[in-house]
């Protein structure tokens, strides 16, 4: 069995794999499975075992534990959680970050962007000295901003789970899985409305996209803008233009959103089985997934910044998972296709957690 376990798990065939009995210790096992872990919990309970790999030392613990709440017990012992003073503070150097701007269009990909754009366009060493003081250090800055922005927000908000009587973290750090809420096993996501998600809801309503609709805005009032920043730009200088039929239109497109969000929220499964389609090919996985959805209704570009509202995530986060029903996910699981993958049917347990205001 545990073979075939295994099988599965490295096959990304987690929804199969969850229809055995066995498997929910193997994932817990699993979730201990570091080397310095697997020593830490023979020792504390115990245990003999004669294997030296931490593979041998994971199969053979398989099949001597029996008991969930050892592993339940040994992980709440040894899970790392910030203090109330450092959540804190870390909040605090959160909102240092006054915009969040990665510096251009390079698709995570920034020494890709400074050889294509500059060092193999410019052969002049003054030049490429002067775009370094100014473009490239803007690019690095902006990158290295919000990747930094984006890493500790994400740190502050697994420590709001921590905090739940109902979660048990992967302390090994197992891929595809973040932690088990009553024993289902997700990998936590956070993300905003996407893009694509609403402007294939707005074409279902015989709408063109919004950036159609920004530009339109655009050609009508006069309106100059750069194509790498249209729609916050157009938007913004929009608004400023203090015009009421151009405000109104503006203001339709938000609607749009914000009613769009109404309806995610009382059913997330369209917006649940976007998120798994649109994946990228490199990133693609079948993991179940709880999608932490961030949505400032009153300014979308800036719902950035509801990763550092301490207060907003933890009555949102908390409210969830104090209603949180096994049975309600596990009677309805997300079916969804993948295009790369010559349109492969896969199926996940997963939900939404909506942080907006």
């Amino acid at each position: 069995m545990f073979k075939k376990l295994q099988n599965l798990f490295d096959n990304n065939n987690l929804f199969e794999l969850l229809k055995y009995e066995e498997a929910i210790l193997w994932l817990k096992l699993r979730a201990i499975s570091r080397k310095d872990l697997l020593q830490r919990f023979i020792v504390l309970n115990d245990l003999k075992i004669n294997s030296k790999k931490s593979s041998e030392i994971f199969e053979e613990l398989y099949y001597i534990v029996k008991d969930h709440t050892l592993i339940d017990d040994f992980i709440k012992i040894n899970l790392s959680k910030l203090s109330f003073e450092q959540e804190q503070n870390l909040v605090s150097e959160l909102y240092k970050i006054k915009y969040f701007d990665w510096g251009g269009d390079y698709k995570n990909a920034l020494d890709r962007h400074i050889v294509d754009k500059y060092i193999k366009k410019y052969d002049s060493y003054d030049t490429i000295q002067k775009k370094l003081e100014n473009e490239i250090n803007q690019a690095v800055s902006g990158y290295v901003n919000c990747s930094w922005y984006n890493h500790w927000s994400t740190i502050l908000i697994e420590n709001i789970f921590k905090q739940h009587e109902k979660v048990l973290f992967a302390i090994g750090e197992v891929k595809q899985i973040d932690f088990f809420i009553q024993d289902i096993p997700f990998d936590l996501k956070t993300t905003y409305l996407p893009v694509n998600f609403i402007d294939k809801e707005r074409k279902k309503q015989g709408l063109s996209s919004e950036l159609s609709e920004y530009k339109k805005i655009a050609k009508e009032y006069g309106i100059v803008y750069n194509d790498n920043n249209a729609i916050y730009e157009i938007r913004e200088k929009g608004i400023n233009l203090k015009n009421l039929e151009c405000s109104k239109r503006i203001t339709r497109i938000d609607d749009f959103k914000r009613n769009l969000v109404e309806e995610c929220i009382n059913n997330p499964y369209g917006l649940i089985k976007n998120l798994y389609e649109e994946q990228g090919v490199i990133r693609f996985d079948a993991s179940n997934r709880l999608f932490l959805i961030l949505v400032d209704t009153k300014d979308f570009d800036n719902s950035w910044k509801l990763k550092r509202d301490i207060t907003l995530l933890k009555n949102n986060i908390f409210t969830y998972l104090d209603n949180f029903s096994k049975d309600k996910i596990l009677a309805n699981p997300i079916q969804f296709t993948y295009r790369y993958r010559n349109y492969e049917t896969f199926y996940v347990y997963s939900d939404c957690i909506f942080i907006y205001k």
